[in-house]
């Protein structure tokens, strides 16, 4: 397996300050996996990989509601509550897929932000001090 392509859009801090970009990848110019999202964690960067909201079906009428509703919006009877919000849509099935992955993306994104915001300066030594300029 190989990423061919990654394409990185990087996020408005607005909607979600740990937002910090999304990404498709295409595998071997074949497959685009889209909507990877990358996410400054408590415990650093990571790629979390796309997901759907699962909806609660009624047991009376049979509508889907969204997860969380307790009540059905068609029907108005009692909706069981469901622990988990989303699935996982698309996903790395072994652990050195989801490194490969994993590193083609943010390496993906670190260019991505060095390119938008500029790398940052450093000053070094030999840079000239405003007295030796002047002579």
């Amino acid at each position: 397996m190989e990423v061919t392509k990654v394409f990185v859009r990087l996020a408005d801090n607005n909607e979600n300050p740990r937002l910090r970009a999304y990404c498709t990848i295409i595998i071997d110019n074949a497959f685009a996996v889209h909507d990877l999202k990358i996410i400054d964690g408590n415990d650093g960067i990571f790629v979390a990989m796309p997901t759907r909201k699962i909806r609660t079906r009624c047991p009376g009428c049979n509508r889907t509601n969204p997860t969380g509703q307790r009540w059905c919006g068609n029907c108005g009877r009692r909706l069981e509550e469901t622990q988990r919000q989303c699935l996982d849509s698309a996903h790395p099935v072994t652990q050195n897929a989801r490194f490969l992955v994993e590193d083609v993306v943010l390496d993906a994104f670190w260019k991505a932000e060095d390119d938008f915001y500029g790398e940052p300066e450093q000053s070094t030594k030999e840079e000239q001090t405003p007295q030796e300029s002047e002579r």
